[in-house]
């Protein structure tokens, strides 16, 4: 249940160190187990399942109640120095959302689900006719005729996208004993392909409202949350595979015509990152240095309460461990807003001038050394007759490095993976995506990143986890964050 830990650390902790954490010298030293790092998932889930839109939406109250719940976990861990610092995002709250379409004589309510950033209706909503436009590329709305003034239905898609194309282009290693990877797929249903261009060609042509039919969910999800309409168009809603083929019935037996309705509030507001530090040897003084350690705190289960899950786990074993045994104080944090759109229009609280931030400071001053994003350790699923279908498998994991990770923590990253069978993985150069993305282009990088089907919607639960894998997970990075001490404090070594 517990991973082994590092003969140094075990030697330093024996020989009676100064803790950072003031952690007693007669403490064994451990990692969080499944079941503990489970009930952070839980915990971290429930906050959002049982607010207003049913997970923690960035800038919501859920989210601030989540900052607060990352906050005084990383105290209650002894983190020093933990601090929230808030991100300026744009917000947008609906307070009321739906489709009600007229076919021939028959008035039908259909669910549905807002899109994002969408432009918000009056309260009386918008009332036009409907048409079809299949997929929405250009030449399917010319042969829809005009749409002016008229309210759109796009088939929204999302095709696999396999692991041989990851396998073969990016990736350096391959762990995958059992050959379960060979003719998988990476991603199931991500990202979706024509969301964007459709609602952009749309609004152009005059259209007042857009329809999403979710093709690649399950029967009754209209649920797909991130996506972003980030110029805020005209209005938007998404509905069901079930429904879609019930409104593309209705559409081809005749005239429909439908009120769209998606009031709210919008504005300006704030989610947060929250910080916290086990020092080093140097912490407080000139020479010190950082590996940053993160993962994003919105959202749902797997995505990403699994995440700071181990991020809990990894600043809870480091708390107990000597302080005089790191040459680097690790920073630990949470990201706000991933799933939101930042002020100026960006998406997540990415690293970057338009966004200065505390790390991005940091590294602005060349004192992050290596950076740990890890997010989403999930069961995979599959999409199968609209259904899903759960396959006893993790999702395929991709640990993302870029060209300027030093040899030595690569092969230590490899002989993790190995070491503690976390199979069904690959290492890939120069591929990113999710929050290892913001590090590609800014210091030396191992990121972890698992998509599964049931992401971005409400079916993202706590059942959705790899629970088995917490602890596994954490095991693998005690040793990759291990190596990235040696390797750069070598480096530094006159």
């Amino acid at each position: 249940m517990f991973a082994r830990v590092p003969a140094l650390l075990v030697v330093a902790l024996l020989a009676g160190c100064s803790s950072g954490g003031d952690a007693a010298d007669d403490v064994p030293v451990s990692l969080a187990s499944n079941d503990e790092m489970f009930e952070w998932v839980q915990e971290l889930w429930r906050i959002g399942d049982e607010s207003e839109y049913g997970y923690r939406m960035p800038g919501s109250d859920a989210d601030v109640e989540g900052t607060a719940y990352v906050f005084e976990k990383f105290e209650e861990i002894g983190l020093v120095d933990v601090f929230q610092e808030p991100v300026s995002i744009r917000t947008q709250f609906p307070s009321e959302w739906g489709l009600e379409v007229v076919s021939g004589e028959t008035t039908t309510a259909i669910s549905s689900h807002f899109l994002r950033y969408s432009k918000l209706t009056p309260e009386a909503g918008v009332t036009a006719d409907m048409v079809y436009v299949g997929e929405g590329s250009a030449a399917e709305f010319d042969e829809a005729g005009d749409v002016a003034g008229k309210i759109v239905v796009v088939d929204a898609t999302a095709a696999p996208t396999p692991v041989l194309f990851l396998s073969a282009t990016y990736s350096v290693f391959e762990y995958d004993p059992a050959g379960t990877l060979e003719g998988d797929n990476a991603y199931e249903n991500f990202p979706p392909r024509n969301l964007t261009p459709s609602f952009q060609e749309a609004a152009a042509r005059g259209a007042v409202g857009l329809v999403a039919i979710l093709t690649f969910t399950v029967d009754d999800n209209n649920q797909y949350l991130h996506w972003y309409d980030r110029e805020g168009l005209i209005p938007g809603l998404s509905i069901s595979p079930n429904d879609g083929d019930s409104l593309r019935s209705m559409l081809a037996d005749g005239p429909v015509q439908a009120t769209m309705t998606l009031t709210g509030t919008e504005g300006v507001g704030d989610s947060y990152n929250v910080y916290g530090t086990v020092p080093g040897r140097n912490y407080g003084t000139d020479e010190d240095e950082f590996i940053a350690v993160q993962s994003h705190h919105d959202g749902w289960a797997t995505n990403d309460a699994s995440g700071m899950a181990v991020v809990f786990a990894l600043a809870q074993y480091y708390a107990q461990m000597p302080r005089e045994s790191r040459r680097y104080s690790i920073l630990f944090f949470g990201y706000g807003s991933h799933f939101g759109l930042l002020e100026e229009g960006e998406v997540g609280s990415f690293i970057g001038r338009k966004n200065p931030e505390h790390i991005y400071d940091l590294i602005l001053a060349d004192k992050v050394r290596f950076a740990a994003p890890i997010e989403m350790i999930g069961k995979q699923y599959k999409v199968v007759d609209r259904q899903y279908v759960e396959t006893g498998l993790p999702a395929p994991r991709a640990f993302m490095t870029n060209p300027e990770l030093p040899a030595a923590i690569l092969q230590a990253a490899e002989e993790a993976i190995i070491e503690h069978d976390y199979d069904r993985s690959n290492i890939a150069v120069d591929f990113f995506n999710g929050e290892p993305k913001k590090w590609e282009d800014l210091v030396p990088t191992v990121g972890l990143i698992s998509h599964n089907a049931p992401q971005f919607t409400s079916a993202d639960t706590p059942d959705t986890v790899m629970k088995s894998d917490l602890s596994k997970t954490a095991a693998v990075y005690v040793d990759i964050i291990d190596a990235a001490q040696e390797a750069f404090e070598a480096d530094a070594s006159p």
